[in-house]
């Protein structure tokens, strides 16, 4: 089991079917309701800072209420049957003190909301695997989230192009950047290249084309590099040699299928095993 799965069953196991809990300052703080609405006006007089929810323990949508609950730290909701749209107000949950935001395996729709970001105080914005459209929010990158080192945004309907702004001046700190499975198309921005502390960057699985940017070069700590099944085209990357990966079996890079060209570099003896990759022809 990896270190995400056992992350869940952690909460699948404190969070009854009757009840949601989050840690107040003084413990467990909980509300009798599965509607998450109601759970919302009960929470509201409790001084609880981390939620966590999981399990299908509440239904419903996310009610605008929830922006007024003061000294949230962190709410972390996976693999429950929310619907209906996120609210502006979640921005303004915690009242300057959320630190993590990670909303999992739901059936929200509707857009991200133009304010989750920038923000002084967030460490981690994860929301993935919903039915959310529309673009990434270019208002997100307008100032510096200067503690943000995780942003994904996986397995979405989200569309347009990634934010030409989405840089190391916005996001000086990031470490995971993830928008894999959505229908994002264009050119891949040259100010991803400047993001040289990630760790993990994966872009795979949507329309984007053109050619990887020579900036890319610096992105020196990946140690996941992900930008397969998507329509790039070019010549292949000689910096994918350098790059410290995880594994060197190939599953800690894709870079197809595409339409780079070929041959491959000949500098780098293990470049087939390094990536899993493909083009037209193989040098003998």
């Amino acid at each position: 089991m990896n270190a995400f799965a056992s992350f869940v069953l952690l909460f699948s196991t404190t969070v009854t079917a009757n009840a949601w809990r989050y840690t107040g300052s003084q413990g467990q703080c909980n509300c009798s309701s599965t509607s998450f609405s109601k759970c919302v006006d009960e929470l509201a007089s409790q001084s609880c800072k981390v939620l966590k929810f999981a399990g299908n323990a509440v239904q419903g949508t996310i009610p605008s209420s929830i922006g007024s609950l003061t000294g949230v730290t962190a709410v972390d909701i996976f693999n429950c049957d929310l619907t209906g749209t996120i609210p502006p107000s979640l921005g303004s949950l915690g009242n300057g003190t959320l630190t993590r935001l990670n909303l999992e395996n739901g059936q929200l729709t509707g857009v991200l909301p133009g304010n989750l970001l920038p923000s002084p105080t967030l460490h981690m914005l994860n929301i993935n695997n919903q039915q959310l459209t529309g673009s990434i929010p270019t208002t997100w990158f307008e100032d510096s989230s200067p503690l943000l080192t995780n942003l994904t945004l996986n397995t979405q309907r989200l569309a347009g192009t990634i934010p030409n702004t989405l840089s190391a001046s916005t996001l000086p700190k990031l470490l995971r950047f993830s928008v894999a499975s959505n229908v994002l198309s264009g050119t891949m921005p040259s100010s991803l290249g400047s993001l040289s502390t990630l760790q993990y960057f994966s872009i795979s699985n949507n329309i984007l084309s053109g050619a990887i940017p020579d900036s890319f070069s610096s992105l020196t700590s990946a140690r996941y590099f992900y930008v397969g099944d998507n329509m790039i085209s070019g010549t292949w990357p000689d910096f994918i040699c350098d790059l410290p990966l995880a594994s060197t079996d190939g599953s800690a890079c894709s870079l197809q299928p595409g339409f780079l060209e070929c041959p491959m570099p000949t500098s780098c003896s293990d470049y087939k095993t390094r990536c899993d990759l493909e083009c037209q022809y193989y040098p003998e």
